[in-house]
């Protein structure tokens, strides 16, 4: 337990931002790093240090919940409004200490607190705050709000220069801001957040080593009819390249660059992939092969023969006000 906790500039930085500790900004850091040195210890073979780690983490206990699942800033103070900071939702990402992949409670935690975001709207974000969002909604498969925020980050907090701004530089009423003032750290999250649609490779067991699953496109928005990538590096040491037609994978080639047991997870809506090499088994949601390093596993798919009709939440277009209209 901390003797003073809070969470990244909430409440404006008064004295009200010192929550009662822990809260779930400092939990969700504190297990992560305890998570971390689990896997470290371990890669070591140091086991004595890897259990006491592991019970380091479970001691800090449960994150802050309403019933409802929603995540509160600490054990009784919800999110008091539209903020600029994810802080109470870094469970989700990027540490993904609650997972889609978690159990009925973790879903029920990130639909609940996605919820309660969205009430609260954006006047109180910046810049960075739609290019964050973007990485979460993609990690937890909402590939419609990802794109969306990605569109609003990229239209209206972009400087010509391309340094990301606070700040809603066309006022069309994405933010409250609409100062100049810039950070980097938007345009990094930009940047992850088409990877987090394009490629995916977190562990759904954090603490745990040799447990990450590969998640081709796992997070593609409906207009991105198209797509490929090559050479992306996948938590594990695999490097992966894949392609994409009509809204479907249509081929992927994984390469392994050291000795180890390689999971893809099947999204691939019941088409099945004609493999390379002979091994490969289903083992619950997941393919799974043991390669050496340098070995490659290779599928095809079948493509769709068109693209398929558009969801009902598809990613509204992104409209902005222009200057003109602003003086008006």
């Amino acid at each position: 337990m901390l003797p003073l906790s809070s969470s990244p500039e909430i409440f404006d930085n008064s004295r009200r931002a010192f929550l009662k500790p822990n809260s779930n900004y400092d939990i969700a850091s504190i297990k992560m790093l305890f998570l971390a040195l689990v896997e470290m210890a371990a890669a070591t073979g140091d086991k004595s240090a890897s259990v006491q780690w592991a019970d380091m983490a479970r001691r800090l206990g449960e994150f802050h919940t309403r019933p409802d699942g929603t995540l509160l800033l600490d054990e009784t103070t919800p999110l008091p409004g539209s903020h600029r900071h994810l802080s109470n939702l870094m469970p989700l990402h990027p540490f993904n200490l609650i997972t889609a992949d978690g159990g009925e409670r973790d879903r029920q935690i990130i639909a609940a607190s996605l919820k309660d975001w969205d009430s609260k709207g954006t006047s109180g974000w910046c810049g960075y705050s739609f290019s964050w969002m973007s990485c979460l909604r993609a990690r937890v498969g909402d590939a419609e709000s990802a794109l969306r925020n990605l569109d609003i980050y990229a239209h209206a907090f972009v400087l010509r220069n391309g340094f990301h701004a606070n700040g809603d530089q066309t006022k069309s009423g994405f933010s409250g801001a609409t100062d100049r003032p810039f950070t980097l750290e938007g345009n990094f999250l930009a940047m992850q957040a088409v990877h987090e649609m394009l490629l995916q490779s977190w562990s759904p067991t954090p603490g745990r080593r040799d447990t990450e699953v590969i998640r081709i496109f796992p997070a593609m928005p409906w207009r991105w009819h198209d797509a490929s990538f090559d050479d992306l590096r996948a938590e594990g040491g695999w490097r992966v390249s894949a392609g994409r037609k009509n809204n479907a994978t249509t081929w992927f080639r994984i390469v392994a660059t050291r000795d180890g047991v390689l999971r893809i997870r099947d999204n691939f809506e019941a088409r099945v992939p004609q493999w390379n090499r002979s091994g490969v088994r289903k083992v619950g949601e997941n393919f799974e092969i043991k390669l050496k390093a340098g070995q490659s596993l290779e599928a095809k798919l079948e493509m769709p023969g068109s693209v398929p009709t558009a969801p009902a939440n598809v990613a509204a277009q992104v409209l902005l006000r222009l200057e003109s209209e602003a003086q008006k």
